[in-house]
């Protein structure tokens, strides 16, 4: 009977402890997914936004919840900070490219201009001109 008993509470103890197990692996799984889920949405959050600042859109925010001072929000106030500057240099450039193409077409027209005089001298000139180097 004692043996009984012995075989009884071993496997007792055996199911307690898979029991046991089972619940620690659910506990773990449940604790990984959720620190998996707080680490990766924001990361998943920047790289949305580093695309579409790959294709111009300078307007771009990243909103992560509970910004704090761990590395994910340090990286995501610098790619802020990023996107800022890369817009302020784009509408730079973009302001100085208007201001370039105003100049190139003023110096065009006054070209222009300068070699209209120059023919109407050349057409009007009675005396010959000579040029050497």
């Amino acid at each position: 009977r004692s043996r009984e008993e012995i075989r009884e509470q071993t496997r007792l103890m055996v199911l307690q402890s898979l029991a046991l197990s089972i619940a620690f692996a659910v506990i773990g799984t449940i604790i990984v997914l959720l620190v998996a889920r707080r680490i990766a949405g924001p990361i998943i959050e920047l790289t949305r936004s580093a695309g579409k600042l790959a294709k111009g859109d300078f307007s771009v925010r990243v909103a992560i919840p509970g910004q704090g001072d761990d590395e994910v929000s340090v990286l995501a106030n610098t790619f802020d900070h990023m996107a800022r500057s890369l817009r302020a240099s784009h509408e730079e450039l973009a302001e100085i490219n208007r201001t370039l193409e105003q100049k190139v077409t003023e110096r065009t027209v006054a070209l222009h201009d300068a070699l209209a005089n120059l023919r109407t001298i050349m057409n009007n000139m009675v005396d010959g001109i000579m040029v050497v180097d």
